[in-house]
């Protein structure tokens, strides 16, 4: 019998049919007077309308009433069921189908989702938090915790892998979001053009979402030259600026950095797709796999006789599923991964193979035991611990023991900075 799977999360919903992803709508809707438009439609234009836009209505999914309601949409509820039924619509209207939600997920959203699949007509044989059926579909025994960025938040999620997957604690932390991210890559971009050819493309809606649909070809130009090339349309010519790609690699790294401080370091690290093509995302979690796209469709595929539910209003949240037979989650880290070799303070290049290296607050290296804080090498990563100064990586105020990646920036009280490298 086919299987119909729809991930449901803020950032997108995503429809698969038999192992194959067949639509990706994002999450974004556009009330107009006489039609709610969502999807990619409403995502291209999203930032030229920007009154018109919402895209909350899947994290807070709720019927508290919206600014601006209209009879069409009364609240973030209404704007799912305008979002599902178009996606329902795309893939030719299922009879039924499991629906897998974020961790976060509490018992009035899933009320609510329920609501609405049934308002829809939609059968649902299965309600699966997301991460427990991806970690079924490919992880070997251990205990992990699952990093999910999604658009307006992230999730720490951790989950213990024997005989089954159990879902333990969930972790939400807002700062860490892929539209900040994206917010902080426009205004860097903006600023660009502003210094360089006097025009502010966030200052009009057409050039914003002109902007924004760039974006995308920009961060893949940072991953293969030093310096990207930015053009965008000004009335029948084009306007040009430069910028150092290293400027939009960084900016990750500063976003998500909060998460890194939340993390147990008895327990493995595991990425969600959504930090996938992230530069400098990964580095921040040095070593950690990155799950397939494919993973909660997979775990789903594999054990959807577990999932206990016979479709109606009372389907079971399913948070515990068995393991995979065929565990594919790689155990180690890649053999290319960039890893912090070296610290640089003052023009002086100190090798982390030597030993923990202490960082002064003159910036100079010392003795550990009279350091403001420490960097060491603990299983093939490089671990900043702070001594109890104020102590910043990126930017981020650091409180507690984190991973390094190549590029980071320690800094002191005083202004003084430490850079950790890799050296091949």
């Amino acid at each position: 019998m086919a299987l119909w799977i729809i991930e449901i999360n803020d950032s997108a919903l995503v429809a698969w049919h038999d192992g194959e992803r067949v639509h990706t709508s994002p999450s974004v809707a556009l009330v107009e007077a006489r039609r709610v438009v969502t999807g990619a439609e409403a995502q291209a234009r999203r930032h030229a309308e920007p009154r018109l836009a919402h895209d909350r209505f899947w994290q807070q999914l709720n019927e508290l009433p919206l600014a601006g309601a209209t009879r069409r949409c009364r609240h973030h509820a209404d704007l799912a069921y305008h979002h599902l039924q178009a996606v329902l619509a795309a893939v030719g209207r299922p009879a039924e189908a499991v629906l897998a939600v974020p961790a976060d997920y509490d018992g009035e959203r899933l009320a609510l989702l329920l609501g609405i699949a049934g308002a829809l007509e939609l059968r649902v044989t299965g309600l699966v938090d997301a991460g427990t059926a991806a970690l079924a579909g490919v992880a070997p025994a251990g205990a992990y915790t699952l990093a999910t960025l999604y658009r307006h938040y992230a999730t720490l999620t951790d989950y213990d892998v024997g005989a089954s997957v159990e879902r333990g604690a969930v972790r939400v932390c807002e700062p860490a979001s892929r539209a900040r991210i994206d917010a902080a890559w426009a205004d860097l971009v903006a600023d660009a053009f502003l210094d360089q050819a006097r025009f502010d493309p966030l200052h009009a809606g057409a050039s914003e979402q002109a902007l924004y649909d760039a974006l995308p070809g920009w961060l893949a130009a940072a991953g293969t030259t030093p310096e990207i090339d930015l053009g965008l349309p000004l009335g029948g010519s084009r306007v040009a600026a430069r910028l150092a790609a290293r400027e939009l690699t960084r900016i990750p790294a500063m976003v998500l950095a909060p998460l890194t401080e939340q993390l147990d370091p008895t327990r493995r690290v595991v990425l969600d797709a959504g930090l996938t093509g992230l530069p400098g995302a990964t580095a921040l979690f040095a070593g950690a796999p990155l799950l397939p796209a494919e993973a909660v469709a997979r775990g789903i595929a594999e054990h959807r006789l577990a999932l206990g539910a016979s479709g109606g209003d009372t389907v079971p949240f399913t948070t515990a599923l068995p393991a995979t037979r065929t565990p594919t989650l790689a155990t180690a880290a890649p053999a290319n991964a960039a890893t912090v070799t070296h610290l640089v303070a003052g023009g002086l290049a100190r090798a982390l193979a030597g030993g923990p290296l202490g960082l002064g607050a003159d910036g100079r290296f010392v003795a550990a035991a009279s350091a403001a804080a420490v960097v060491a090498q603990s299983d093939a990563r490089a671990m900043l611990s702070p001594a109890g100064a104020a102590i910043g990586v990126n930017g981020v105020a650091v409180t507690t023991t984190r991973a390094l990646a190549p590029g980071d920036r320690i800094t002191l009280p005083g202004a003084v900075e430490f850079l950790a490298i890799h050296v091949d």
